[in-house]
């Protein structure tokens, strides 16, 4: 008894030990941390918690006022590199819904975040480069920096965030791999050698559907390949390769309606067409018997619920729920054909499931055919190209043989380029490595401390080469620009007096491409709404990596709501007013106030009525301030003008 009664004690006293020489490391950690950043008294709250992360402690601290007014939180490794800090930051040009006029430059936000990290890890400075380009968006600039080894760029990064207006620090997010080793790149293959690497399956030739598109064009696309290591020449990748990721064909949108009741009530052309295209559709019970008779899937006991009817493009499918004491399943239907085209179930005896090709081969050999097995599905080929759109799969349970997930998908309405005279491999090739050339750096995979040279491929903006005449393809499949997205510089508003607005915005990302401004040109009313709807955020359409303007417009256009918009019209002074307050600012709906407005123009009886409130505010919040006393609302706006006025809003 007194033996255990000693152990007990000694044991108490072992974690007693434990959480003082914790407590201990902790202390050391916060008083650390809070002489690097000066914190004091201003935050009488502070709360903690300890986690572990890659088998490293991490301490979080957070401090608060009592009125949950100032907020900030550092998480803090127990090695003593600081990982994150957030801070409240508010401005007074939070509220906005559109861009800001920094009152700070971008060089000066970048000099704010580099004097801020060698603040918080002073041991780790020399290992960061910074970034030449800062992020503008809001009112808060990103700034970015990557961890170098050997002058070789590595996947540990670090961004901070910037507020453009007060220049405070609010957001500092670090990734950094400590006691990393790295090998020596002098024996690494040549940037030759490692091409001839990547082209061994870095491209695949697939037929592909753009938008709404019925013919499936021929393109190189990249195959997610884009890591080699860089002494071997072998393929790397930071995770395994996953399974085939199930398609759900269909989505419930909604009951089919009950016909007419004959109360006399008229039907229109297009529920005619509806009633049409629902003649001859299965019942529910005609499609739960044919689901039922494929003995693989296990459902003939089950009692069928939830059943419903949806829609995709012109086709029914009807949706149905199964039931019982140890399995549940769901199961769609082509209600016109009968056919089953998707199925799960769910069984959580089930512990292993494995490809089922007899399945496929048993119930759907017309389509089993033209198709060819590919990571465990069966992909469609047509020419010898295959089309990933189109795919049936089939899972079992290894144990019982039971189906456990199937989905089948093959257009109908689809038809296919023909490959005749298409480029060939190399010259695929050689056009992506002459937008993705291949670089060297350093990557961790898992958790490992020893960094692994790389060559890695930079094609997170490449979508595709035309097969047929080797143009780069963008997202939606249009023929992509060369260069860079536009980098607004002009050469014609030197000594204009819109000079400072024009540049200004051409800083954050609003203005048109070109090399001109034209500035003393009248504007149209797309021009305007463009410029509006770059002032918003990132809200910008590009037509390949060139800024679509008709569609950059429209988004303002639909803000402002106006029946009159006229795209390639001139823009009266007025409406100019109406634009910017209705896209910009919150004061519309004050705006549209009648009779309680005073601008102070001489000539305002000559605004339209319902254009003088708005024509006050603008005034009012020195948007425009007239020439000589007056407004000239019925005069056109210039492209200049539209400028200052913006900016005039922007800075405010």
């Amino acid at each position: 008894m007194k033996k255990t009664a000693l152990f007990l004690a000694i044991c108490v006293l072992l974690s007693f030990t434990s959480v003082f020489a914790q407590n201990d490391d902790m202390s050391a950690v916060l008083l650390s941390v809070k002489e690097r950043f000066g914190i004091g008294d201003e935050y009488p709250e502070f709360s903690s918690s300890t986690s572990e992360d890659k088998n490293m402690t991490v301490y979080s601290f957070d401090w608060r006022d009592s009125k949950n007014q100032k907020y900030l939180n550092v998480s803090v490794r127990s090695s003593g590199i600081i990982v994150s800090m957030y801070k409240s930051c508010y401005s007074d040009l939070a509220w906005r819904i559109g861009k800001t006029i920094p009152k700070i430059s971008a060089e000066e936000a970048k000099k704010l975040a580099v004097a801020f990290n060698e603040k918080a890890n002073p041991s780790i400075v020399s290992e960061f480069v910074f970034d030449d380009k800062t992020d503008l968006r809001g009112d808060t600039y990103y700034v970015h920096a990557r961890r170098f080894a050997n002058n070789i760029k590595t996947t540990d990064e670090l961004t901070v965030s910037v507020n453009a207006v007060s220049g405070e620090i609010y957001m500092y997010s670090l990734s950094f791999t400590e006691n990393a080793s790295f090998p020596a790149p002098e024996k690494a293959m040549t940037i030759d050698s490692a091409k001839k690497s990547f082209e061994n399956g870095a491209l695949e030739k697939v037929y592909r559907v753009f938008g709404e598109n019925k013919e499936a064009k021929i393109v190189y696309v990249p195959t997610g390949f884009d890591l080699i290591d860089a002494f071997s020449g072998d393929r790397f990748k930071f995770i395994e390769d996953e399974g085939p990721i199930p398609k759900n064909e269909t989505s419930a949108k909604g009951d089919l309606m009950s016909d007419a009741d004959g109360t006399g009530a008229t039907l229109s052309d297009a529920e005619m067409r509806e009633l049409k295209n629902i003649e001859g559709l299965l019942s529910f019970d005609e499609a739960e018997k044919r689901v039922k008779s494929i003995p693989e899937f296990g459902v003939e006991n089950l009692t069928r619920e939830n059943t419903s009817v949806s829609k995709e493009s012109d086709k029914y499918y009807i949706n149905m729920y199964f039931r019982g004491d140890k399995l549940t399943a769901h199961a769609t239907v082509n209600a016109k054909s009968g056919m089953v085209v998707s199925f799960w179930s769910f069984d959580d005896t089930v512990a292993e499931t494995e490809y089922d090709d007899a399945f496929i081969t048993k119930y759907y050999s017309e389509y089993a055919g033209q198709t060819q097995l590919l990571d465990g599905e069966r992909v469609r080929f047509v020419n010898g190209i295959p089309f990933y759109n189109d795919s049936i799969l089939a899972q079992k349970d290894k144990k019982n043989g039971r189906i456990t997930r199937f989905g089948i998908r093959f257009s109908e309405d689809v038809t296919f380029e023909n490959p005749d005279g298409i480029i060939t491999d190399a010259d695929a090739y050689k056009i992506f490595f002459d937008k993705c050339e291949p670089t060297l750096e350093y990557v961790w995979n898992h958790g490992q401390k020893e960094a692994r040279l790389v060559y890695q491929l930079d094609n997170i903006w490449f979508y595709g080469i035309d097969a047929k005449n080797g143009k780069t393809l963008d997202y939606s499949g249009v023929v992509s620009e060369t260069g860079d997205a536009p980098d607004y510089k002009y050469t014609d508003i030197d000594g204009h007096y819109a000079e400072k607005a024009i540049k200004t915005l051409a800083d954050i990302g609003v203005g048109f491409e070109g090399g001109l401004f034209r500035p003393d040109e009248i504007i149209t009313q797309k021009d305007f709404a463009a410029l509006l709807s770059q002032s918003i955020f990132e809200y910008v359409v590009y037509d390949g990596r060139s800024i679509d303007i008709s569609k950059t417009a429209f988004y303002a256009a639909n803000r402002i709501n106006m029946e009159d918009y006229k795209e390639n019209d001139p823009l009266a002074r007025e409406k100019a007013v109406k634009y910017l307050i209705d896209v910009l600012g919150n004061y519309s709906d004050a705006a549209k106030i009648y009779g309680i407005f005073n601008t102070g123009f001489s000539d305002e009886n000559e605004i339209d009525d319902s254009l003088v409130g708005y024509v006050a505010i603008a005034k009012g919040l020195g948007v425009i301030s007239g020439s000589n006393g007056t407004f000239s609302p019925k005069a056109n706006i210039t492209r200049g003008e539209a400028a200052q006025m913006i900016y005039n809003y922007l800075k405010k």
